[in-house]
């Protein structure tokens, strides 16, 4: 890895300060004290947090340009800072180069140059005011994206999933029931059928009227499970539904 070339400010880290309810913004100062055009492009390994603009572009020669490095909102945790951290690489260029997307696909690794910046979160007191960022106003041919939105999307998306986790849990409970209460049913359907057959008498014929079947206890309980039966059925399709 090539030593850096560009001059950067600040040179080590990167402050912001709180409240953190809203965007909060660092302006990362890169000075090229080259005449040889330079290219740049900032990472970090923590994309979601982040909004970097421009993250890539072209310094020319002796010149300087301002990056906006803008922290989306989230709940203060100053250990959290620990694990945020940039790296600013950049490469010499030709004058005529335009294209910083071709430029780093086409890099060679040994000709790559990199700093690495880490960031503390700070939370002042009330009477306190955080300093004003100033943004970008020098001309460019710099190409301007965003990094990744919010982390607050990643994080409502994992409390949505143990939502769902929790209403499958109960569905596949309330599915173990109806399977039991089914089998509960075809026993009682196999006892049903060895009470309505009584021991042949001679000369007698077995009668099994619709009145007598009625008047049975055992139908009343299969009655009222397959009631439960389509209860349990209901409540697993109307958790589903909503």
């Amino acid at each position: 890895m090539a030593m850096q070339v560009l001059v950067l400010e600040p040179q080590d880290m990167l402050t912001f300060y709180g409240p953190f309810t809203d965007v909060v913004s660092a302006l990362l100062k890169l000075h090229n004290p080259l005449k040889q055009n330079v290219a740049f492009r900032v990472k970090t390994t923590v994309p979601r947090r982040y909004s970097v603009r421009p993250s890539s572009g072209i310094i020319r020669g002796q010149s300087s340009f301002n990056v906006l490095v803008m922290l989306q909102p989230f709940n203060y945790d100053p250990f959290e800072a620990d694990r945020h951290k940039f790296k600013i690489q950049s490469v010499i260029v030709p004058p005529d180069t335009s294209d910083v997307d071709e430029v780093w696909r086409n890099a060679i690794q040994e000709a790559i140059m990199e700093s690495k910046l880490s960031c503390i979160f700070i939370l002042p007191d009330a009477s306190e005011k955080p300093p004003e960022v100033q943004t970008n106003k020098m001309t460019s041919t710099a190409t301007e994206s965003t990094e990744s939105p919010a982390a607050s999307t990643s994080e409502m998306y994992h409390l949505g999933d143990l939502g769902v986790e929790k209403l499958r849990d109960d569905y596949r409970k309330l599915q173990l029931d109806v399977q039991r209460l089914v089998k509960e049913n075809n026993d009682l359907e196999v006892d049903k059928t060895q009470l309505l057959k009584p021991a042949p008498q001679p000369g007698l014929a077995v009668a099994t009227s619709p009145a007598a079947i009625k008047d049975n206890p055992l139908n009343v309980k299969l009655l009222v499970l397959v009631v439960c039966l389509f209860f349990l059925t209901g409540v697993c399709i109307g958790k589903f539904a909503f």
